[in-house]
This record gives structure tokens, C-alpha cells and sequence, in this order.
């Protein structure tokens, strides 16, 4: 899985874009975050999908990140709960969580 920033989109605010690239394909994927706050204080910082385009055009709506990366370009991270770290090691740019290729689940 290769991924880096998406320029033909330009990031705003706290949404940056960038491109998957893996064995099957390439999927644009914009990713935000919202800080939550415990108590009024800051608690920690949730990273998510803002839009994501498969191929298809731009859309808002993406209910299961891992089943979508793993069918359109082949590989996915590991583990359901691992979403956030996935998601905010693109944002952040550091070192992906283990992934898995849709060639050794079939």
C-alpha cells in the first residue's frame, strides 16, 4: 500500500486529501479529524473519513472503511478497531499499522 497527498483537490481546514495505491488500484481518500473533550477539556483527537472517491466521484458516504480499501485497491489494515490508528497515520504521514492483501484472504 503506497499513499501520498492528492493534489487535485486542495486541503481546507482540518481535511487533507491523498491517494491509496495498491495491487488492485487507486482510491482518493480525504481524511479529518474532530477533537473531543471530556469535561470541557481535551481528551483526544478522532480521525475520520470526510470523503473518499473509489473511482465513481467524490462522496461523504463511507460505512466500512477496511471492506472498501480491501475491495477497491487489495490490501486493508488489520483488525476492525485499527480504523483510527490507519486513519491517523495517513493524516499524520507515519508508519502505517499492518495490512493485509485481499490475495491471501481469498
Amino acid at each position: 500500500m503506497e499513499i501520498e497527498p492528492y493534489n487535485g483537490r486542495s486541503s481546507s481546514g482540518r481535511t487533507k486529501y491523498f491517494t491509496v495505491t495498491g495491487p488492485k488500484g487507486i482510491l482518493q481518500i480525504g481524511v479529518t479529524y474532530t477533537n473531543r473533550k471530556k469535561n470541557g477539556v481535551f481528551f483526544k483527537r478522532e480521525f475520520q473519513v470526510d470523503e473518499i472517491n473509489t473511482g465513481n466521484g467524490w462522496t461523504d458516504e463511507c460505512p466500512d472503511t477496511r471492506a472498501i480499501l480491501l475491495n477497491t485497491i487489495g490490501e486493508t489494515f488489520e483488525g476492525k478497531r485499527d480504523r483510527i490508528k490507519w486513519l491517523e497515520a495517513v493524516y499524520n504521514g507515519s508508519r502505517l499499522p499492518k495490512t493485509i492483501s485481499s490475495i491471501a484472504t481469498d
